[in-house]
């Protein structure tokens, strides 16, 4: 219950912090709407003081007009007083647009001081949005392996109590089985018939092999010196025997080797040791039933099961499964 309210907990911190970066880039979003409106006033202020300064320019060169114009009537008192009119008019006209042009550049700096603290704050909030969504990135990481941990261990002690049961299961099924087969005439005879059987082969094979030896190194008869004879016949009576003794076991060898590898492969699993064990049940508890020897008819079952799972693994494999 306490994993599941950090858990909780952890989903709660990481929807405020996403709540508050969406908060913090619409808050940006409007501060850069309002630079840019700041940045179009500017743009006007730069342009009428442009005029402006144009302004004062044409007034200069008529003021220029007028004292040309003034030193030209200098003789008249009417012009005289015309151009002292004309010269208050035009310093009166210069105070206001110097005041007028001081005005604009003092409304200028404090626009660029105002942009300046706006875009100082701007910047200030989207770091503090990258924290925010740095931290809550960290916080999914952080939850995302507490869950994953959480879970593969949840899953081992799962997969250890079930192999337990499992195996715990296997041996009393093959205890019970094993010694309901001991019960059994039927499979007690089948399986001493399976074992005579194959040692009788054995033993057939065997003395096959010695005499087929002894057979083969008498042609070491037409030899005339009886110490060379006797090395002779019997180093091809053992090359013989090792060699015949050699054929099936190698045979023995690599097909158990053949096998178990496709048993490791396809059928090392649980259903192969439910599949042993009922086949085995079934076969013990039916003896009396079955056509065959038991045991043969048990390692037939076996073979072709593992047969089947060879060939399903081998179709899913070739098609991706």
């Amino acid at each position: 219950m306490t994993e599941l309210e950090k858990s909780l907990d952890f989903e709660q911190q990481l929807e405020q912090l996403l709540s508050l970066s969406e908060e913090l880039q619409e808050e940006n979003e409007s501060l850069r709407q309002q630079l840019n409106s700041r940045d179009y006033q500017i743009q006007t202020l730069s342009s009428d003081k442009q005029k402006l300064s144009e302004q004062v320019r044409k007034q200069m060169s008529q003021m220029q007009q007028q004292a040309e114009q003034i030193e030209k009537l200098c003789n008249s008192d009417k012009e005289l007083k015309r151009s002292e009119e004309l010269e208050k008019q035009s310093r009166e006209r210069e105070k206001l647009i110097n005041s007028q042009l001081k005005k604009s550049q003092e409304e200028v700096a404090l626009f660029k001081r105002k942009y300046q603290k706006l875009a100082d704050e701007a910047k200030q909030k989207i770091e503090r949005a990258d924290q925010a969504a740095y931290k809550s990135e960290q916080l999914k990481k952080d939850q995302k392996s507490y869950i994953e941990k959480a879970a593969e261990e949840k899953y081992t002690q799962l997969k250890s109590s079930y192999l337990g049961l499992v195996i715990a299961v296997g041996i009393y099924a093959f205890t019970v089985t094993l010694f309901t087969a001991f019960k059994s005439k039927r499979c007690i005879s089948d399986c001493r018939t399976i074992f005579e059987t194959f040692q009788k082969e054995i033993t057939f094979y065997v003395d096959k092999l010695f005499k087929l030896a002894a057979s083969l190194a008498d042609v070491s008869t037409g030899i005339g010196q009886e110490t060379v004879l006797i090395i002779v016949h019997w180093l091809i009576y053992t090359l013989i025997v090792l060699v015949g003794a050699a054929l099936p076991l190698t045979a023995v060898y690599f097909g158990g080797k053949g096998i178990v590898g496709v048993y490791r492969q396809c059928c090392a699993d649980e259903i192969s040791v439910l599949v042993a064990l009922i086949s085995l049940a079934i076969v013990i508890f039916f003896a009396e039933l079955m056509p065959l020897n038991v045991l043969l008819l048990l390692i037939i079952s076996h073979v072709i099961y593992i047969f089947i799972r060879w060939f399903i693994h081998g179709y899913r494999e070739a098609r991706g499964l």
